[in-house]
């Protein structure tokens, strides 16, 4: 999970990661480093958008239902 603090904050809840049940080609671990290197992010309605220094790429994020 994650929350919005403040005008400019980031708050991720607790995560987990394991590989019981990721395929060969999953991003696990390459979005377990690239976290910390958010550098900006946008809240659109449940869509939550990073993205990470030196043009590194997006992430968006949405919400289950």
């Amino acid at each position: 999970g994650w929350t919005q603090s403040g005008p400019s904050g980031l708050t991720f809840g607790q995560a987990a990661m394991t590989r019981a049940m990721c395929p060969p080609g999953s991003m696990d671990s390459r979005i377990a480093c690239d976290l910390p290197n958010v550098r900006t992010f946008l809240i659109q309605g449940d869509t939550l958008n990073m993205s990470l220094f030196a043009d590194g790429g997006i992430y968006s994020w949405s919400r289950l239902p």
